[in-house]
């Protein structure tokens, strides 16, 4: 396993203002992550700052997959119970729609991770959990002045933080947003295998099986991964230590 060095990101941002080209860079390892994840079958559904660490090279790693579970990777991968952190769940949760599609709940989820890394503070906050929708629905948050945020990520943003999850962004589609292409950032290899094939690297075999999607609940996956290391993402921009 490996050690996060710098601990998670929830505890980084206490101290930190993050700049946009920071942003940038751990956004889009969260994106590479999730269509990988999604691409696999596989749902996290309890995303936070808290559950994404850093590594020793400032690289992002997702943790905490206690509430994630295998889906059908058909057009509607639906799940009926509701799981994560309030100031997280998508407005269709805090209705109690069932089922729901756990893929949209989690790239809302990525919105409000990618609302607190240019914030420094969660969209929605309330403990009436009416308000909270409430303001979901209304789509009303907003950034705070010293960090001088740009126009094209208060964009990205909005298209995560979309109320109606049918017209929420696709993570893909995030992935050729202006503000996000507007820098280049050289892909590892080996993120770039990952995301353009429906196989787990190194295993010929793929994670999710028909026979794996009948398993009631969820069950822990020895990972093929045969590297873990920060070194594979050092393609990445990283944050220098000052």
């Amino acid at each position: 396993m490996e050690y996060a060095a710098n601990g998670d990101l929830f505890t980084y941002l206490h101290s930190k203002t993050l700049e946009e080209t920071q942003i940038r860079s751990w956004i889009m390892q969260i994106l590479y992550a999730f269509i990988y994840m999604h691409r696999m079958g596989v749902v996290h559904r309890d995303l936070k700052c808290e559950n994404i660490l850093l590594t020793d090279n400032y690289n992002v790693r997702i943790a905490d997959f206690g509430f994630a579970r295998f889906i059908d990777r058909g057009r509607n991968p639906g799940a009926d119970t509701p799981c994560g952190t309030l100031t997280y769940l998508s407005p269709e949760l805090l209705a109690g729609q069932k089922p729901y599609n756990p893929v949209l709940v989690d790239v809302w989820a990525i919105g409000v991770v990618l609302f607190v890394m240019a914030n420094n503070s969660e969209p929605f906050r309330d403990k009436n959990i009416k308000e909270i929708q409430k303001k979901q629905m209304a789509k009303k948050y907003s950034f705070r002045r010293s960090n001088m945020r740009s126009r094209g990520l208060k964009e990205l943003i909005a298209t995560f933080l979309e109320p109606n999850c049918n017209k929420r962004t696709k993570l893909k589609d995030a992935l050729q947003h202006p503000w996000i292409k507007q820098v280049y950032i050289q892909m590892p290899e080996d993120v770039v295998e990952a995301n353009s094939s429906n196989r787990p690297i190194l295993n010929s075999k793929p994670v999710i099986s028909l026979q794996s999607l009948r398993v009631p609940g969820f069950r822990y996956q020895l990972a093929a991964y045969a590297k873990t290391d920060s070194i594979i993402n050092e393609g990445f921009a990283t944050l220098k230590k000052k």
